[in-house]
């Protein structure tokens, strides 16, 4: 998710996700190709299966993925959510009053799992959150800040330009103490 404009009475979030369509598209591919290979060449038949299920997995992959763009207008007191897909589009408009604040999730990553992204919550008054995956935050601060990770200042960011507090949740990526992260109980909070 990036930043595509900003100025002081209007912000738009965009996330293409352009890689999944990319790597659909490689596996199906690949296991279309380990499939014809297994058919009319010399390879053997569990080949072609496994290359049956790599292809059926690039094809969902570029059927389910998605796109977003959020767009905050401060002058007009709006926002929407556009997600756009093959098999799926929706949209969504909301009154940026009713935002309450924003949640940076990230997750709790277990020795060998290290593949997860973190996600931000836009938290209404009326309790409903809206969830997107930060797969790819781009260009966060104009200055780094030491201390907080890309992603916190990506949507200290967002927290900023909407005047809502903001959140932070699970381990960070920079390095904190034993102490600090006793102190904090694993949860930071950042308020206006």
């Amino acid at each position: 998710m990036k930043i595509t404009l900003e100025n002081p009475s209007r912000m738009v979030l965009d996330d293409n996700n352009y890689t999944i369509y990319l790597w659909g598209v490689v596996c199906f591919m690949l296991g279309a190709w380990l499939v014809f290979l297994a058919i009319f060449g010399s390879l053997p038949l569990v080949v072609g299966l496994i290359g049956a299920i790599l292809a059926l997995l690039g094809i969902w992959m570029v059927l389910s993925n998605q796109t977003a763009m959020i767009t905050l207008d401060k002058s007009t007191g709006r926002g929407s959510i556009a997600l756009r897909g093959l098999m799926k589009s929706e949209s969504r408009d909301m009154d940026l009053g009713d935002i309450k604040k924003l949640i940076l999730e990230r997750p709790v990553m277990a020795e060998r799992h290290t593949g997860s992204h973190p996600f931000v919550e836009f938290v209404m008054d009326r309790g409903e959150a809206v969830s997107f995956k930060l797969t790819n935050v781009y260009a966060a601060t104009a200055k780094p800040v030491p201390g907080p990770d890309k992603e916190e200042q990506f949507v200290q960011r967002i927290a900023d330009f909407l005047g809502v507090p903001m959140e932070a949740t699970g381990p960070r990526s920079t390095p904190e103490t034993a102490s600090d992260q006793k102190e904090k109980g694993g949860k930071m909070s950042k308020a206006r």
